[in-house]
Protein backbone atom coordinates (compact mmCIF):
# COMPACT_ATOMS: atom_id res chain seq x y z
CA UNK A 1 0.00 0.00 0.00
CA UNK A 2 2.84 2.39 0.84
CA UNK A 3 4.45 1.53 -2.48
CA UNK A 4 1.29 2.50 -4.39
CA UNK A 5 1.04 5.84 -2.54
CA UNK A 6 4.70 6.55 -3.23
CA UNK A 7 4.24 5.80 -6.93
CA UNK A 8 1.10 7.97 -7.08
CA UNK A 9 3.02 10.83 -5.47
CA UNK A 10 5.91 10.38 -7.96
CA UNK A 11 3.36 10.32 -10.81
CA UNK A 12 1.85 13.66 -9.70
CA UNK A 13 5.31 15.24 -9.35
CA UNK A 14 6.41 13.99 -12.78
CA UNK A 15 3.19 15.16 -14.47
CA UNK A 16 3.69 18.65 -13.01
CA UNK A 17 7.28 18.67 -14.29
CA UNK A 18 6.15 17.58 -17.79
CA UNK A 19 3.52 20.35 -17.85
CA UNK A 20 6.14 22.90 -16.78
CA UNK A 21 8.60 21.78 -19.48
CA UNK A 22 5.90 21.78 -22.20
CA UNK A 23 4.98 25.32 -21.18
CA UNK A 24 8.63 26.36 -21.52
CA UNK A 25 8.86 24.64 -24.89
CA UNK A 26 6.08 26.83 -26.32
CA UNK A 27 7.75 30.08 -25.26
CA UNK A 28 9.69 31.91 -27.97
CA UNK A 29 10.51 35.41 -29.11
CA UNK A 30 6.91 35.97 -30.25
CA UNK A 31 5.24 35.52 -26.86
CA UNK A 32 8.07 36.33 -24.41
CA UNK A 33 10.72 39.01 -24.19
CA UNK A 34 13.40 36.72 -25.55
CA UNK A 35 15.74 37.34 -28.50
CA UNK A 36 14.94 35.45 -31.74
CA UNK A 37 18.29 33.67 -31.50
CA UNK A 38 17.00 31.81 -28.43
CA UNK A 39 14.09 30.24 -30.36
CA UNK A 40 16.19 27.20 -31.22
CA UNK A 41 16.05 24.98 -34.29
CA UNK A 42 12.39 24.09 -33.92
CA UNK A 43 11.24 26.44 -36.69
CA UNK A 44 11.24 25.11 -40.23
CA UNK A 45 11.81 27.25 -43.27
CA UNK A 46 9.11 27.39 -45.90
CA UNK A 47 9.75 25.24 -48.95
CA UNK A 48 10.47 27.16 -52.15
CA UNK A 49 7.44 27.47 -54.40
CA UNK A 50 9.28 27.32 -57.71
CA UNK A 51 10.84 24.35 -59.44
CA UNK A 52 14.64 24.11 -59.57
CA UNK A 53 16.01 24.61 -63.09
CA UNK A 54 19.24 22.70 -62.49
CA UNK A 55 21.33 25.71 -63.55
CA UNK A 56 23.99 27.21 -61.31
CA UNK A 57 23.08 30.55 -59.67
CA UNK A 58 24.34 33.74 -61.30
CA UNK A 59 24.99 34.64 -64.93
CA UNK A 60 25.05 31.73 -67.31
CA UNK A 61 27.92 30.90 -69.67
CA UNK A 62 27.67 32.87 -72.91
CA UNK A 63 25.33 35.53 -71.48
CA UNK A 64 26.38 39.01 -72.57
CA UNK A 65 26.00 41.37 -69.62
CA UNK A 66 25.17 45.05 -69.74
CA UNK A 67 26.55 47.88 -67.65
CA UNK A 68 26.42 51.65 -67.49
CA UNK A 69 29.16 53.15 -69.65
CA UNK A 70 31.30 56.05 -68.36
CA UNK A 71 30.08 59.49 -69.37
CA UNK A 72 32.35 62.14 -70.92
CA UNK A 73 31.17 65.00 -68.71
CA UNK A 74 30.28 63.90 -65.15
CA UNK A 75 28.28 66.25 -62.92
CA UNK A 76 30.86 66.15 -60.10
CA UNK A 77 34.57 65.30 -60.24
CA UNK A 78 36.40 64.48 -57.02
CA UNK A 79 40.19 64.41 -57.30
CA UNK A 80 41.94 62.04 -54.88
CA UNK A 81 45.48 63.39 -54.73
CA UNK A 82 48.43 61.31 -53.55
CA UNK A 83 50.33 63.27 -50.89
CA UNK A 84 52.92 60.73 -49.71
CA UNK A 85 54.35 57.33 -50.58
CA UNK A 86 52.43 54.61 -48.75
CA UNK A 87 55.62 52.54 -48.45
CA UNK A 88 58.36 54.94 -47.30
CA UNK A 89 56.09 57.97 -46.51
CA UNK A 90 58.09 60.42 -48.65
CA UNK A 91 56.26 63.58 -49.73
CA UNK A 92 54.94 63.09 -53.29
CA UNK A 93 53.03 66.35 -53.69
CA UNK A 94 55.54 67.68 -56.29
CA UNK A 95 55.99 64.34 -58.12
CA UNK A 96 53.98 64.14 -61.39
CA UNK A 97 51.39 61.38 -61.72
CA UNK A 98 52.24 58.58 -64.17
CA UNK A 99 48.61 57.52 -64.45
CA UNK A 100 45.11 58.48 -63.25
CA UNK A 101 42.42 55.92 -62.52
CA UNK A 102 38.81 56.92 -63.21
CA UNK A 103 35.78 55.31 -61.60
CA UNK A 104 32.29 56.69 -61.98
CA UNK A 105 29.40 56.27 -59.53
CA UNK A 106 25.85 56.58 -60.85
CA UNK A 107 23.48 57.76 -58.10
CA UNK A 108 19.72 58.10 -58.40
CA UNK A 109 18.82 61.04 -56.13
CA UNK A 110 17.38 63.11 -59.00
CA UNK A 111 16.27 62.56 -62.54
CA UNK A 112 18.31 62.16 -64.70
CA UNK A 113 21.33 60.44 -63.16
CA UNK A 114 23.83 62.41 -61.13
CA UNK A 115 27.27 61.11 -62.07
CA UNK A 116 30.26 61.52 -59.76
CA UNK A 117 33.70 60.69 -61.10
CA UNK A 118 36.52 59.82 -58.72
CA UNK A 119 40.03 60.35 -60.05
CA UNK A 120 43.00 58.90 -58.18
CA UNK A 121 46.57 59.74 -59.15
CA UNK A 122 49.15 56.99 -59.32
CA UNK A 123 52.71 58.14 -58.63
CA UNK A 124 56.15 56.53 -58.58
CA UNK A 125 58.29 57.32 -55.54
CA UNK A 126 61.72 58.64 -56.62
CA UNK A 127 63.33 57.09 -53.49
CA UNK A 128 61.95 53.55 -53.26
CA UNK A 129 60.40 53.38 -56.80
CA UNK A 130 57.16 52.00 -55.39
CA UNK A 131 53.90 52.72 -57.18
CA UNK A 132 51.38 54.58 -55.01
Amino acid sequence: MALVRGLQHDNVVLRQRVDELEHQLHQDSHNRSKPPSSDGIRKRKAKPRRQRSGKKPGGQRGHVGTTLRPVDHPDVVIQHAVEQCEHCHRDLSEVPAVETQRRQVFDLPHRPFEVTEHRADIKICPDCHAKT
